[in-house]
């Protein structure tokens, strides 16, 4: 099973995101996931393996 652990700040995002917090100033790539997590209430192992496939293509993992 791949590693979908991802870094505190990237956590605390989703998390916040759940409560419908999104703050601003984040990478524009980070919309989709943080706004669908938004829409939702709740964050998903599926977002997590995006955010974690997103951290992989910024070269941030």
């Amino acid at each position: 099973m791949p590693d979908t652990t991802l870094p505190e700040h990237v956590e605390e995002h989703l998390a916040l995101a759940a409560q419908g917090v999104v703050r601003p100033g984040l990478d524009e790539r980070w919309e989709p996931i943080l706004l669908n997590v938004a829409r939702r209430g709740v964050v998903t192992a599926a977002d997590r393996r995006a955010a974690r496939r997103l951290l992989e293509e910024l070269g941030l993992d």
